[in-house]
């Protein structure tokens, strides 16, 4: 998902990247009405080997067509596409799943676990899918003996060979899981059209909640449209570097959400979540900021950081405080109510990057933009966040 936004950035392509992943993100609103249905409707884990087998035989199929033949721009978007809509049933079910087999108390804990594991694979493939489009050619001196390290150029199949083949591994230690539920769960039967309500309903009678799972969601709406669009062009166009520093920067973000995975339980137990939240969207609302009015490479991998840190720590205690809240039987949809709104506002974004107001060294501008999101976020979470911190679990919010 880094690496293809990087391939068109190096071709000056950026613009078609960005009109299609708004296609895509629209397509993705439909798409998660019909994964929160299924989500809570089979089995979990059924769920997750459905999903790798197919994502993993459509990748691995366009790999093997792009070596085979010239890889193109379609092939390319085809599998950025089919990422993206794995996305949108991957962690919803994988946060149903973790309600489904863990005890209240443990929640943030394990919602901290899966988000350093997840973090840690990002950092590994994803500045390492960067790196590898360049190649690495390094010579210098450590310790006082010289080093040198070369890496040829991968081609884009190569990576999406390699991609496909992590599926069918991912769905082998998914089949050996073995669990008891914690979670008593209700299938809830019916026509498609009733179950696909079943969120909106239930959001409807907890409009308290709503408020919440909302606008707590948005560092992670700019730090989607920050890795899937912006990062590229606004390395290559406003800080003319190159594909090191767009790995450096998905490095240290992934470093950062790992340190919030490790840390934020700590250091925020006593601390209500809601008022934890404000605060890390002040802190990421004033990296948007400085991203825009700066042309500093050092600052902008430190933003890296810090937008890694308050997006997964915000997503933790998010999470871990909505499964206080959301029955397991309806926590797919709720967390694909989300998921669509949340797209809709991702949508919203890249495609008004994509115009000429936003074109070139002027991608800079939609760090303005994001920011100003984020502090209207902000100020709509401190409005209601001394009624949230008042909510006992299980109440009618």
């Amino acid at each position: 998902m880094l690496a293809i936004p990087f391939y068109f950035a190096q071709r000056g392509r950026s613009e078609v990247m960005f009109f299609w992943l708004g296609v895509f993100t629209i397509v993705a609103v439909l798409w998660s009405l019909f994964a929160g249905s299924i989500i809570d409707r089979f089995p979990r884990k059924r769920v997750f080997l459905g999903t790798h087998l197919v994502e993993g035989i459509l990748i691995l199929g366009i790999g093997i067509l792009g070596m085979t033949q010239h890889l193109t721009e379609a092939m390319a978007l085809a599998v950025f596409g089919i990422t993206l809509m794995g996305y949108n049933i991957h962690y919803p079910n994988l946060y149903a799943f973790g309600q489904e087999i863990t005890p209240p108390k443990e929640y943030v804990k394990i919602n901290s676990q899966l988000e350093v594991i997840s973090q840690t694979t990002r950092a590994l493939s994803g500045a390492g899918a960067a790196l590898l489009l360049e190649g690495i050619d390094w010579e210098g001196t450590v310790l006082g003996q010289s080093w040198s390290l070369k890496i040829p150029a991968w081609s884009l199949s190569e990576i999406f060979l390699v991609d496909g083949s992590t599926y069918f591994m991912a769905a082998l230690l998914i089949a050996a899981i073995r669990y008891v539920p914690y979670a008593v769960r209700q299938v809830e039967g019916g026509a498609l059209i009733h179950r696909l309500q079943g969120g909106f309903r239930w959001l409807a009678n907890h409009r308290l909640i709503f408020g919440f799972g909302f606008f707590g969601h948005s560092i992670f709406a700019v730090a989607v449209v920050t890795i899937h669009g912006v990062l590229a062009p606004y390395v290559t166009e406003w800080l003319r570097a190159s594909g090191e520093v767009v790995g450096g920067v998905q490095a240290l973000y992934s470093l950062g959400a790992i340190s919030a995975g490790l840390f934020v339980k700590r250091l925020f137990a006593k601390v209500p979540t809601p008022y934890v939240l404000i605060g890390f969207m002040a802190v990421a609302t004033t990296a948007a900021f400085a991203s825009a009015a700066t042309q500093s490479i050092m600052l902008f991998l430190s933003v890296g950081f810090l937008f890694g840190f308050t997006n997964a720590g915000s997503r933790i205690l998010r999470i871990s405080y909505l499964f206080s809240y959301v029955p397991n039987h309806v926590i797919g949809r709720v967390n694909s109510v989300f998921t669509i709104l949340n797209t809709l506002v991702r949508a919203a974004f890249i495609f008004l990057f994509s115009t000429l107001w936003f074109e070139g060294a002027a991608i800079h501008r939609s760090y303005y933009v994001m920011g100003g999101f984020i502090l209207l976020g902000a100020v709509a979470m401190t409005l209601i966040a001394r009624r949230l911190v008042g909510l006992p679990p299980g109440e009618n919010a």
